[in-house]
């Protein structure tokens, strides 16, 4: 399994591999904006040609991110979204779900993006 990990002063992004097409990215504490774009290199480093890749966002144990941030990835996963299949991401905080909830909305991917609230019901997902 592959896995990169990306400190900040805030916070730490993990990525990981779940199988060839599908990977999880886990956030840990308050994402200012200090891992820049990294992250976003390291997913692309993993699409593959003529599959989709499926993201799932652990956000659960997350204390949030700037607007900035929030922007960020919503522009992000538009950009990307024919080289994504289901993305799909757990909330924890009433704050990260309103995040999650605009990111949501400004990616445009319609039913691919998927919010989950319970932790059990995205681990299923997850390995299913």
């Amino acid at each position: 399994m592959s896995q990169r990990a990306f400190i900040g002063a805030s916070c730490a992004v993990g990525i990981s591999s779940v199988s060839e097409h599908r990977v999880l990215v886990r956030l840990l504490g308050a994402d200012h904006g200090e891992l820049g774009s990294e992250p976003f290199h390291e997913l692309e480093s993993r699409f593959a040609q003529g599959a989709p890749l499926d993201v799932f966002f652990d956000l659960y144990s997350a204390q949030g991110a700037t607007m900035d941030v929030v922007g960020s990835w919503a522009l992000w996963l538009r950009r990307h979204r024919d080289q994504l299949g289901q993305v799909s991401m757990l909330t924890g905080s009433v704050f990260v779900r309103l995040s999650a909830k605009t990111v949501q909305g400004f990616a445009q991917m319609g039913d691919k993006l998927r919010l989950f609230a319970d932790p059990e019901k995205f681990t299923d997902a997850l390995t299913s």
